[in-house]
């Protein structure tokens, strides 16, 4: 599935955090330690992605 079409296509950059934090070993659902940089990314990827 292409996720170009998504209405809050950022999301993918909070999802990759996600998985890369539970495939280090954290528990799913353990809080983001670099949280605030994740929302930064995001931001920054909408910004890019803008149409």
């Amino acid at each position: 599935m292409e996720f170009a079409n998504w209405y809050d296509k950022e999301r993918i950059v909070g999802n990759v955090a996600r998985a890369y934090s539970e495939f280090s070993g954290e528990k799913p659902g353990t809080p983001l330690q670099n949280l605030n940089e994740v929302i930064i990314k995001m931001n920054e990827y909408r910004i890019a992605h803008i149409k």
